[in-house]
């Protein structure tokens, strides 16, 4: 009896530290028909006190077209994504989107290289995470990179129905639209958000326009 108390309490202390681990994911999606390539950068459970500098190394052949600006200073001098937060926000997700135009269209993939996030934590320490280069196949309509960290994902489902009803929805910021098709019919799901927590923050924006949207959980 006292052994299996001990394996569950340090289950559950082993669960709560990878809720709180500190991370960086991709969500890459490349639109074939527009030769753009849109990157959300999510930065998890980040203790910055203030200030805080993402650098990442941009493909070569593609240009800044759109990137979110409010709040942040940006540079991409030499092909260097340089974003500075003077006051990073105390969120346990931020996120950072921005689209490239990709042009040379005879590529059949591109990299975004290695990236770096420095921050000042509460303690005034400087901190530092390092991310990978980020291989994305420009054949692929839709990819979505770096999903492989999270054991679990949450969707908000937002209607059932005839395919091709995707422009109908609404979207909140970063999120985008998944279907999943059936004999006669589709699922409309936005998303993917990386915990619980996250995905209730939005449940409430599409409730306003789907009374019945509701929250999916999928386990790989």
């Amino acid at each position: 009896m006292n052994c299996k108390f001990i394996y569950v309490a340090c289950l559950l202390l082993f669960t709560d530290f990878i809720a709180q681990s500190q991370s960086i994911v991709f969500n890459n999606k490349v639109d074939t028909l527009t030769h753009t390539l849109t990157s959300s950068v999510f930065f998890q459970n980040i203790p910055a006190k203030s200030k805080a500098r993402w650098q990442q190394r941009l493909p070569a052949h593609t240009a800044i077209i759109n990137i979110d600006k409010q709040e942040v200073w940006w540079d991409t001098t030499e092909n260097l994504l340089s974003v500075i937060w003077k006051d990073f926000p105390d969120k346990d997700v931020v996120t950072y989107t921005f689209t490239l135009k990709i042009l040379d269209t005879t590529l059949h993939s591109i990299s975004l290289g290695d990236g770096a996030f420095i921050y000042v934590d509460n303690e005034n320490k400087t901190k530092k995470i390092t991310t990978k280069e980020n291989y994305i196949s420009i054949l692929n309509a839709c990819q979505v990179d770096s999903l492989s960290f999270y054991d679990t994902i949450y969707y908000i489902q937002v209607g059932v129905g005839a395919k091709g009803r995707q422009r109908e929805f609404r979207l909140h910021e970063n999120d985008q639209m998944f279907t999943i098709e059936m004999n006669h019919s589709c699922k409309y799901q936005v998303g993917p958000y990386y915990s619980l927590e996250q995905a209730k923050s939005k449940l409430s924006f599409y409730r306003n326009y789907v009374k019945d949207a509701f929250i999916v959980k999928k386990i790989k």
